[in-house]
C-alpha cells in the first residue's frame, strides 16, 4: 500500500512540476513584455500567483499526509515486533 501511494505521489509530482515549468515560462515571459499589455495580464499574474500558493500549500499538507502515514506505519511494526 505504501509503495502504491508512493508511487501515486512520484506521478502527482511529475505532472504537477510540469504544469508549473510551463506556467513559469508564461510567467516569465508576461513580466517583461515587449509592449505594455494591460491590466488584464496584471490581474492574470496576480491570480496565478495566489493559485501557485494555494498548490504549495496542498502539496505540503500531502506530504505531510505521506510522512504521517509512514510514521504511523512504523509505529505499527514496531508494536507487533515487540
Amino acid at each position: 500500500m505504501a509503495e502504491f501511494l508512493t508511487f501515486a505521489a512520484q506521478e502527482m509530482l511529475i505532472k504537477v512540476v510540469s504544469l508549473a515549468a510551463q506556467e513559469f515560462t508564461v510567467i516569465r515571459d508576461a513580466e517583461h513584455p515587449k509592449q505594455d499589455q494591460g491590466v488584464a495580464v496584471k490581474l492574470w499574474l496576480e491570480k496565478l500567483e495566489v493559485i501557485a500558493h494555494h498548490v504549495d500549500d496542498v502539496l505540503d499538507d500531502y506530504g505531510y499526509e505521506l510522512l504521517r502515514r509512514k510514521v504511523e506505519l512504523q509505529n505499527q511494526i514496531k508494536k507487533k515486533v515487540q
